[in-house]
């Protein structure tokens, strides 16, 4: 989850959607969706892996959420 490839491909998935879920709904609601879908992620793989001692940034749960918004938006 740290390597070069996950990083790029995050990146332009989240340009790619954060651009039309920014664009439809505003920058504002944009940031606010993206902090509580960041959280949930982390909160779900937190759950999931409670002994884990890796560090995690949630950043792949806010791409979810925002992936998730174009597939329910479309």
């Amino acid at each position: 989850h740290a390597g070069g490839m996950h990083i790029a491909f995050n990146v332009i998935t989240a340009l790619t959607f954060g651009i039309l879920f920014e664009r439809e709904f505003g920058w504002r609601r944009m940031a606010i969706f993206w902090f509580v879908c960041g959280l949930g992620g982390a909160l779900f793989y937190f759950l999931l892996n409670p002994a884990l001692a890796s560090p995690m940034i949630g950043a792949s749960g806010s791409i979810s959420g925002l992936f998730a918004a174009a597939i329910l938006t479309l």
